[in-house]
């Protein structure tokens, strides 16, 4: 499986998660769509890790995942829900910030997650 894969699944897995976002409403790639339901959309970047013989090791694949919701502390509540879903794979949050969107009228939170591969 992929990381995406599994990063996706680690999130489903996680019932406390589930009762805050619908799975449909978890997804890769998307964007908040001004709907006030919750949503966790996340997107990814990897960086190979490479040997001084040029060959590639393990590779690093950081996640940067969005909290939206109608209100701060509903966005809080879905990263900090999206954080303990992760920490049941071993994986932590590097990063945690908050966000609003103005023409949206949703905040947010903005997650990142580092993933070895």
């Amino acid at each position: 499986m992929s990381a995406e894969t599994e990063f996706r699944a680690a999130l489903l897995a996680h019932a406390p998660l589930l009762a805050l976002v619908p799975a449909a409403r978890i997804a890769q790639n998307a964007a908040a769509d001004g709907n006030a339901a919750s949503t966790l959309v996340y997107g990814s970047t990897r960086i190979p890790d490479f040997h001084l013989d040029n060959s590639v090791g393990a590779t690093n694949v950081q996640f940067t995942v969005q909290c939206w919701a109608g209100t701060a502390a509903a966005a809080s509540a879905i990263a900090d829900e999206a954080v303990a879903a992760l920490l049941t794979v071993a994986v932590v949050c590097t990063a945690r910030s908050t966000t609003f969107d103005e023409e949206l009228g949703l905040d947010g939170e903005e997650l990142v997650f580092d993933w070895w591969d």
